[in-house]
């Protein structure tokens, strides 16, 4: 196989998509400073007693999130695998972005369960 069929196969542009992908899920850990202070805007709109100081601890919790749940994840890839563990590793990010969407209505504890513990 020459080297031009090797770089269009399947294989590699599954490969190049899924660490876009990846870098993308993860890289939104870091864009919270941006976040923050919309979701202090909207809470503060919908009635709970928050403020910048309170919905910045989301971002200690969610690095306290990761570095807990990466053990687990060397763990589970020693049963599973590297491409299912890294493809529940993805869900469970993309769960929790997805969840806090409907949680942030609910008060700052649901929000950070969802957001800051999930990811």
């Amino acid at each position: 196989m020459s080297e031009k069929t090797e770089l269009l196969s399947g294989r590699f542009v599954r490969a190049v998509t899924g660490c876009f992908l990846i870098h993308l899920t993860l890289g939104t850990f870091y864009c919270w400073g941006n976040i923050t202070p919309y979701v202090t805007s909207y809470m503060l709109w919908k009635g709970h007693d928050v403020n910048y100081r309170s919905t910045s601890f989301a971002f200690a919790l969610t690095a306290l999130s990761i570095g807990s749940f990466m053990s687990l994840g060397g763990v589970l890839q020693t049963y599973v695998g590297q491409s299912f563990t890294t493809l529940i590793g993805g869900w469970t990010l993309s769960l929790g972005v997805f969840l806090s969407a409907f949680s942030i209505k609910e008060g700052l504890v649901p929000f950070m369960a969802t957001y800051a513990a999930l990811f």
